[in-house]
């Protein structure tokens, strides 16, 4: 299978500044793309919809669209929109939810009851430092760790609430990075979400926790250009 072009999906809290360190190191030609409810993305409505639009956008030809974490479910409302434009989706420990399922619907029956507290307008999702430094950032030199903490934002509440449906095309190129360190979407949730995926999906490992743009750009730059 060759790929026209490499569109990277940030996860949550983060930009497309987090790939800054893979994209030189992948062959051919590769764009990371802003999720609307960020600095330097599209003036729209931070909703699914939009996230999927962008992904969708930010295509030509036929391509790989290589998506972290949060970013799995964009990239799965984008691939539902556009089998024709995407030909393939690399998830590195990627949310997977089953189609008609939203984020809130992953989590475990405790954490997902705030979603009680979400009722009145368009409230954001925010990760603690304490968190972020302990699951999002395990494992990252302490220069790196603070370079993340310190670019974080909030995530719009809207667009994580919204089911994604999703019909994943036979010939859909599907690979699943695991990242086994992880402490943000542990091995056993990416598990999970890899079981989801149809039995053809191939499935990698990196040894590291869960930012492994920041702590393993080389070899997941390998991981892409072995696939181009």
């Amino acid at each position: 299978m060759t790929f026209s072009r490499v569109v990277f999906v940030h996860g949550a809290f983060e930009g497309s500044w987090c790939w800054e360190r893979v994209l030189p190191l992948v062959e051919g030609d590769v764009v990371a793309v802003d999720l609307p409810g960020r600095l330097g993305s599209a003036p729209v409505a931070p909703t699914l919809e939009n996230w999927a639009d962008t992904v969708e956008s930010a295509t030509t030809g036929r391509s790989l669209v290589v998506a972290h974490s949060l970013g799995g479910i964009s990239a799965l409302a984008a691939a539902n929109r556009a089998p024709n434009r995407i030909a393939g989706l690399m998830f590195v420990a990627g949310l997977v939810p089953s189609s008609g399922q939203c984020y809130w619907d992953l989590l475990p029956k405790f954490q997902n009851m705030i979603r009680k507290w979400m009722k009145v307008g368009e409230p954001v999702v925010r990760i603690t430092r304490l968190a972020a430094r302990l699951r999002l950032c395990n494992g990252l030199p302490p220069a790196d760790r603070d370079m993340i903490l310190s670019r974080l934002v909030p995530e719009p509440g809207l667009a994580m609430g919204t089911p994604v449906d999703y019909e994943l095309a036979d010939d859909l190129d599907l690979t699943y990075v695991h990242t086994t360190r992880d402490r943000m979407v542990r091995p056993s949730e990416q598990r999970h979400y890899v079981s989801v995926l149809p039995e053809r999906t191939r499935r990698l490992t990196l040894d590291c926790g869960h930012s492994a743009h920041h702590s393993q750009p080389v070899e997941l730059a390998r991981i892409i250009n072995d696939l181009l």
